[in-house]
């Protein structure tokens, strides 16, 4: 269920960074396996199976428990970026059309797939793992390998204009997510460190990272008042805390209160609780459901010009 649960945020997250163009109207699809899939994943399921994002398997099964390969992620985000996408059974998409874009050896022309590689590969929102493979039955990863020291990262658009290029220090067994943020010089990297403890005896760890650019320092709080972490300034990342499975819900909003203490571990509160808000005037919040095994970060991002207008971003690693 993990590869479900880090599937589904990964889609969800390309639909806020890849200018979504789906506006079908979704509709109820069901899946002969529908039984499996945790009703934690139902609602998003729902919505992405609806407007045809997710189509299943050939056999009428979703798989919740198998991998997603990269021909799989290829036509993901051609349906995604184009919105050519229907949960008519009897929709033929125009994929076709881009088949033989991408110079790969492992992709024929004649595979299922060779449209949206195609597509993928010539806006490069996907590369082969070689210039002339793309492997694509290989499963998606969260982290691409790097070789240990410095090295260079470069952001460009499809025509190769570069925005952005700067060196960043990579460890040797080190973990890092490296964001591309605002600053009032224009666009820069923020290389943020992934590293932590395992969770144990059943727990999960938690943080929040503020990328959001116009933002006063804020303070993430729960229902009853407890305040998780507080002064969360642009650029920062909060460390990650213990955090015990269960439904929560967590607001932004800037109080002069003080933190919980940091040995001080993330409880769930009674149901009730979480459609009530704490008192105090919040600009923001977020809805989690956490299992075992975790580690959970909500980034908040830009969501328009306003002070304090921010959406968050979830995601899960284990």
């Amino acid at each position: 269920m993990r590869n479900l649960k880090k599937f589904l945020a990964l889609v969800l997250a390309m639909m806020m960074t890849l200018s979504l163009m789906v506006t079908v109207n979704a509709k109820n699809v069901e899946f002969d396996d529908g039984e499996s899939v945790n009703d934690a994943f139902i609602d998003d399921l729902t919505v992405l199976a609806g407007m045809g994002v997710i189509q299943g398997m050939d056999d009428g099964s979703f798989a919740p428990q198998s991998t997603v390969t990269r021909a799989q992620m290829a036509a993901i985000v051609y349906r995604l970026r184009t919105g050519d996408a229907s949960a008519d059974p009897e929709y033929k998409d125009k994929s076709n059309m881009y088949a033989g874009y991408g110079d790969f050896k492992d992709v024929k022309d004649t595979s299922w797939y060779a449209g949206y590689v195609g597509y993928c590969a010539n806006a490069e929102y996907i590369k082969g793992t070689t210039p002339t493979t793309f492997e694509p039955y290989a499963s998606v990863t969260g982290y691409g390998r790097v070789r240990a020291g410095y090295q260079t990262v470069t952001v460009s658009n499809s025509s190769g204009r570069i925005y952005l290029q700067r060196s960043l220090p990579f460890p040797a067994g080190g973990i890092s997510t490296v964001a591309v943020i605002r600053t009032a010089g224009g666009l820069n990297l923020l290389q943020i460190a992934d590293a932590c403890c395992r969770p144990s005896n059943g727990y999960s760890t938690f943080r929040v990272g503020n990328l959001a650019y116009n933002t006063s320092p804020l303070d993430v709080l729960m229902s009853d008042g407890r305040v998780v972490y507080s002064d969360l300034r642009y650029k920062e990342v909060a460390p990650f805390r213990r955090i015990a499975p269960g439904r929560y819900r967590f607001f932004y909003a800037d109080t002069n209160q003080s933190p919980m203490p940091p040995s001080m571990d993330i409880e769930t509160l009674d149901p009730v609780w979480l459609d009530t808000y704490p008192p105090l005037e919040t600009f923001g919040s977020v809805y989690l459901n956490v299992s075992g095994g975790e580690n959970y970060t909500v980034y908040l991002l830009q969501n328009g010009k306003g002070l304090n207008n921010i959406q968050n971003m979830i995601l899960v690693d284990d």
